[in-house]
């Protein structure tokens, strides 16, 4: 195999890089509109994926959480299912603490704003 120059071997590496990701254009599909309202390049991309999208809940009942543990928990030895339940409740805790703490926060910050 004859030895390459530099010069040729990147343009071997540019070129199947390129192939392998090729630069896409975003095209801007049909959309029909019943208002004025401009949409700009985000909620055209939102608008495309459509239904394909999962949205997080902003609830989750901790009563859910816990069925769903305790489900799970069935099959092991007594020792370990009580360690997997005081772990859940640790966490569950520890997430209730932090989303105090930020929903404390947001109301001070929402204060400040108001003046």
């Amino acid at each position: 195999m004859p030895d390459k120059t530099a010069n040729q071997t990147n343009q071997e590496i540019y070129r199947l890089h390129k192939k392998q990701h090729p630069i896409t254009k975003y095209e801007k599909k049909t959309l029909i509109k019943f208002s004025d309202q401009k949409l700009d390049d985000a909620v055209y991309s939102l608008l495309e994926t459509g239904l394909k999208i999962a949205v997080t809940p902003r609830y989750t009942s901790i009563e859910d959480i816990l069925t769903g543990v305790e489900k799970a928990i069935l099959s092991l030895p007594v020792e370990k299912a009580d360690e997997a339940r005081q772990e859940t409740v640790r966490i569950l805790k520890k997430t209730l603490m932090s989303q105090r703490q930020t929903k404390e926060n947001r109301e001070g910050s929402t204060e400040d704003l108001k003046g």
